[in-house]
């Protein structure tokens, strides 16, 4: 991909971005930050054991043929995860609510 073409797309990722995490807040088992992202990339914090997670990201794979992120740590609030979302190129044949589906079967 060229980088004209990247950066012609980064709008449309950016405001794709903004509608995951406005539907992923409505789930009160995430916090979405920040509330409404200025970029493509943002963080959903989940009570989800870290040990764990590998094992959950897997099965999601499995299941809903999606890959969820590349990015996850120990967030700073014990118990909590900090999965870093950054949709773009890649999701870009996945529906808003496969998405959704997908991060909530992390759960």
């Amino acid at each position: 991909m060229r980088i004209d073409d990247v950066l012609a797309r980064i709008p449309k990722w950016v405001t794709r971005a903004q509608r995951l995490a406005a539907q992923l807040a409505k789930d009160t088992r995430f916090i979405v930050a920040p509330e409404v992202p200025p970029t493509n990339l943002f963080h959903v914090y989940a009570r989800i054991d870290a040990a764990e997670f590998p094992k959950r990201l897997e099965q999601v794979a499995r299941d809903h043929k999606i890959w969820v992120t590349h990015g996850a740590a120990r967030a700073r609030v014990p118990g909590f995860l900090d999965i870093e979302l950054q949709p773009g190129a890649d999701a870009e044949t996945l529906t808003d609510d496969e998405a959704v589906a997908a991060m909530q079967a992390l759960l």
